[in-house]
């Protein structure tokens, strides 16, 4: 009961983040785009933050504690993602 209630936070929080990100002009995502090779790490934990909720549906039906950012894997992902022309209207 208790990982529905955190899933369905997670689905509402990712809707939320999809329609912030949505705004985003093409300069201010060229920043962020830049600042993925060595970001601060405020930028680096919010880009996580974000990889995490638009990908909240790969942990789906896992425990709590298997929700992480794993920077050996994801940071990889994450930049990927940055970089896709449809990450915006994502």
């Amino acid at each position: 009961e208790r990982l529905r209630g955190v899933m369905a936070a997670l689905g509402e929080a990712r809707r939320e983040a999809s329609e912030k990100v949505g705004h985003l002009t093409k300069r201010q995502l060229s920043e962020i785009k830049q600042l993925t090779r060595s970001p601060p790490e405020a930028v680096r934990r919010t880009l996580a933050a974000c990889w995490l909720l638009l990908n909240s549906e790969r942990f789906r039906g896992r425990p709590e504690t298997a929700v992480r950012f794993d920077d050996a894997k994801d940071w990889p992902r994450l930049q990927r993602m940055l970089a896709d022309d449809a990450f915006v209207p994502r």
